[in-house]
């Protein structure tokens, strides 16, 4: 019987070439760039693993040349063993031009990613950190939505990294998105088209020619707001938005409904009043300290009409509802989509890129039924598909007794 060799204990095992003790831990010289001056160089460098870890160890090297050679072959002086996920958000942060959107993503990036992803290291990040992620903002009350917005601040981190040689793969197993609470999250609220005259006039006269106008063309609030007079063209009869990351050419939203009215009433108003004034929407009939000056906020104001257009529900016997500004963005893809505009001009006109949100802003609700029903109807009368009124009562009262007996 031929004898078995006994495997030696790891302890025992030959060091591999290069591979050296220092404190009980195992050191390795690489070829990494210089972290001060990005030469690249043979580098001593900790594994992190333990005397007794020696298997542990050799993976680590090995990784860690694997996506060296990488940065290596791409001419980058970057180690991104050596890149943390918060200069991955700084990077984000620098790519961002829009005021806006910075402040927005500095205040989400502080207060809830970095203070969980900042000190990782991208490569370590996985699927299996999202989720614990996703699980601890819950416990918070947070919803899916939200949560979603968060973790796609990590993907894009992610994605620019990847073009600037800082990592050369995304995270494995994506970043947790969840898709069906997006829609299950989508308010559903819209200002109903027969209350559009009564709201409007409840509000504040300097707020009057926004709402017409966002009512109609559904623009984001902030985006409306800094609008100027040099991207009004009377003679075109539309408002010229620039490009976006969205969109990256301008885009010109028609006049709708009685958008014209109104600016023209609100040019004539800035050209008497205030001709310094270069914005569109500007407070007038307020304050002398605002009047002149381009809105900005209005909640004070917009939340008095709300209550306002709630007892008018009240007294016709319909539950208020808690209109928002952004509402007004559903109010005009539904009132375009009634009125047969077609989804590719709805987005450009709105600023959507993709049919997505096209998809969640099609609200289907009773006024949308009755129109339904009401189409119907005349369609089916146009092809004689109805019975003459009456038709069917007269022919049962034509029936003879005994017939109705035996129902």
């Amino acid at each position: 019987m031929p004898k078995v060799k006994k495997k030696l204990p790891s302890a025992a095992q030959p060091t591999p070439k290069g591979f050296y003790l220092k404190r009980g831990i195992w050191y390795r010289r690489i070829f990494k760039p210089h972290p001060k001056t990005g030469q690249w160089e043979m580098l001593p460098e900790s594994t992190g693993c333990k005397q007794e870890e020696l298997p542990a160890a050799i993976d680590y090297v090995a990784k860690r040349n694997q996506e060296l050679k990488k940065s290596y072959a791409l001419n980058r002086s970057i180690d991104p063993g050596r890149v943390t996920m918060n200069q991955l958000f700084d990077d984000l942060l620098a790519s961002l031009e829009n005021q806006d959107t910075y402040k927005n993503y500095d205040c989400v990036l502080k207060a809830h990613v970095r203070p969980y992803f900042g000190e990782m290291v991208p490569s370590e990040v996985t699927v299996a950190h999202c989720r614990a992620y996703r699980a601890f903002r819950k416990k918070q009350g947070v919803r899916d939505t939200t949560i979603n917005r968060d973790l796609s601040k990590v993907n894009r981190a992610f994605r620019l990294a990847m073009e600037s040689g800082k990592v050369h793969s995304m995270l494995p197993g994506g970043c947790d998105f969840k898709k069906q609470p997006e829609k299950e999250n989508t308010r559903l609220v819209r200002l109903p088209d027969r209350f559009y005259s009564f709201f409007r006039d409840a509000l504040h006269p300097a707020l009057r020619c926004f709402f017409v106008v966002d009512y109609n063309i559904g623009r984001r609030k902030a985006q409306l707001l800094r609008t100027r007079w040099d991207q009004v063209i009377f003679e075109e009869h539309c408002i010229y938005f620039p490009s976006t990351k969205k969109y990256p050419f301008t885009v010109k939203a028609p006049f709708l409904g009685e958008m014209e009215e109104y600016l023209r009433d609100q040019k004539e108003l800035r050209d008497r009043l205030y001709p310094d004034c270069p914005h569109v929407f500007f407070w007038f009939e307020l304050r002398s300290d605002k009047n002149g000056k381009r809105i900005e906020r209005f909640d004070e104001l917009w939340n008095e009409a709300v209550e306002a257009l709630g007892k008018e529900l009240k007294r016709q016997g319909l539950d208020p509802i808690d209109l928002n500004v952004h509402d007004l963005r559903r109010s005009a893809h539904y009132q375009m989509r009634k009125a047969g505009v077609d989804a590719k001009t709805r987005r450009a006109i709105m600023g959507h890129k993709t049919g997505s949100m096209d998809d969640r802003y099609t609200i289907i609700d009773d006024e949308a039924l009755a129109d339904a029903v009401a189409r119907v109807n005349h369609y089916q009368s146009q092809k004689s598909m109805r019975s003459e009124a009456g038709e069917l009562a007269s022919r049962i009262r034509s029936l003879p007794d005994e017939e109705w007996s035996v129902w």
